[in-house]
């Protein structure tokens, strides 16, 4: 209809009206434009809030995570000084079961798994780019590079404290069954409860002997002082590594009101 329009003012050389005719047609084709442009960044910024809220609840799941793991280690922590508070005592030979018991439950550790799949996502996809603001942006980047290195530390740390380490010793110089039968109730966690379950069932069908788990130490054999010292290393690595994680769940709180507000922002 306008082309029909433009045409017969070209040929009524209404030129008046041509001109009306080419500033309604580059008019209409400039709002088009602004109004395509709209809808992609309307769409871009709906993509955005989308990923940050998937990415907020990620990082609910990872707090869950470092409560999980922070418990763990303050159990493993208190657990420790409690049996090198029983080896400290004078009649600490009648208790060898409760010590050998503790020592064995210490052999155990949680392992850290902190990943986002969320993230993984926006990196991979090169996605990062849909947040707009650079500056959150970037401490996103930082957190989550952060976060994957301590899981490595954390995990080094397991390795050669727990693993080569404390685990070594003890299963060299201790026979295991029952680990968690004469710790106080309060001490051990209830997740380790499937331990006992498990390790009581073993009993029953014979895959374990009940017998002595300490072997024969006489009180004044020094390597009751190996015993602590290895203890003292088990207990510290617990406590440093609860207060590591603690550390991180701060910095993720700091991170997840960032990103609450700047969702609060885009969302007026």
């Amino acid at each position: 209809m306008i082309l029909r329009r433009f045409m017969q003012h070209v040929k009524d050389q209404n030129w008046f009206a041509v001109g009306l005719d080419v500033i309604v047609v580059i008019v209409g084709i400039f709002l088009g434009m602004q109004v395509t442009e709209w809808n992609e960044q309307r769409e871009l910024q709906l993509q955005e809030i989308s990923y940050l809220e998937a990415l907020q609840e990620d990082i609910n799941r990872l707090n869950e995570v470092f409560d999980i793991k922070i418990e763990f280690e303050d159990s493993r922590s208190k657990l420790g000084g409690y049996i090198y508070g029983l080896l400290e005592q004078e009649d600490f030979m009648n208790k060898k079961d409760e010590i050998a018991g503790g020592m064995l439950a210490l052999t155990n550790r949680r392992t850290a798994n902190f990943s986002s799949p969320v993230y993984t996502d926006l990196l991979s996809s090169g996605k990062l780019i849909l947040i707009q603001d650079e500056t959150l942006r970037k401490e996103i980047i930082a957190f989550f590079s952060a976060l994957e290195f301590n899981e490595r530390v954390l995990e080094k740390n397991s390795a050669q404290f727990v693993d080569s380490g404390f685990h070594v010793f003890v299963y060299k110089h201790l026979k295991y069954y029952n680990i968690h039968q004469e710790i106080p109730a309060e001490i051990v966690l209830p997740a380790d409860e499937w331990g006992v379950n498990r390790q009581s069932q073993l009993l029953k069908s014979n895959v374990l002997t009940k017998e002595p788990q300490l072997l024969d130490i006489e009180a004044d054999d020094p390597l009751w002082n190996e015993f602590k010292r290895e203890l003292s290393w088990r207990t510290l690595s617990s406590i440093s590594d609860g207060a590591f994680v603690a550390a991180i769940k701060e910095r993720s709180r700091v991170l997840s009101e960032k990103i609450s507000a700047y969702l609060a922002a885009l969302q007026k």
